[in-house]
């Protein structure tokens, strides 16, 4: 049986990255873990995929859209 994660070990995307694939805000989101380390940002669906994944990293945790925070 496999070992669950222990922390939130997803890549945040770059700049670079947000800039060359035209990533808007409405599809970037952040994560506050309980120790309010903030991780990101990520795209909707790589998110979606990783809390679908890993659910027991995020039944703490509060995720914002970055559109919501300007």
């Amino acid at each position: 049986m496999e070992e669950l994660k222990k922390v939130i070990d997803l890549k945040a995307l770059t700049d670079k990255e947000i800039s060359s694939h035209g990533i808007s805000l409405s599809s970037l989101w952040m994560v506050k873990d309980l120790k309010d380390q903030v991780h990101g940002p990520y795209d909707t669906e790589t998110l979606r995929v990783y809390i679908f994944e890993n659910e027991h990293l995020f039944e703490n945790t509060k995720t914002y859209n970055l559109e919501s925070v300007i």
